[in-house]
């Protein structure tokens, strides 16, 4: 078993892929970054067989329903966690919307369009 650190470059959150180069089994403990996840994915052509939450804060969960979109695993976490994702206002802080806004823009679209970020206080 071998693993890679997945840091996210907006939050800081890192999340963990412990895999087996054999078999190509893997799991992901929070996922945090979609475009990263994935592409470590593919270029080691693993198989997700499980993604563990820690807990359900957005820099935690950020990635887990495109994953869920392309891949096939089962989820492991705690009930409490489970019952709070699908509460938005509790999982998400005010930073989220700022980075669902940018996060499919490029640094020079964020410098040149200040209406793309919108801060809810």
């Amino acid at each position: 078993m071998t693993w890679k650190e997945v840091v996210d470059p907006l939050s800081g959150s890192i999340t963990y892929i412990i895999y087996d180069e054999d078999s190509k089994n893997s799991l992901i403990i929070d996922a945090n970054n979609f475009i990263l996840i994935d592409e470590f994915i593919i270029e080691k052509k693993l198989k997700i067989e499980y993604i563990i939450l820690t807990h359900e804060h957005y820099d935690h969960v950020l990635a887990l329903e495109e994953l869920q979109k392309k891949y096939n695993f089962q989820v492991i976490t705690s009930e409490k966690c489970a019952e709070e994702l699908g509460t938005n206002s509790r999982r998400l802080s005010r930073d989220y919307s700022v980075y669902i806004r940018m996060k499919n823009k490029t640094k020079k679209n964020i410098e040149n369009d200040l209406s793309n970020v919108v801060i809810n206080i």
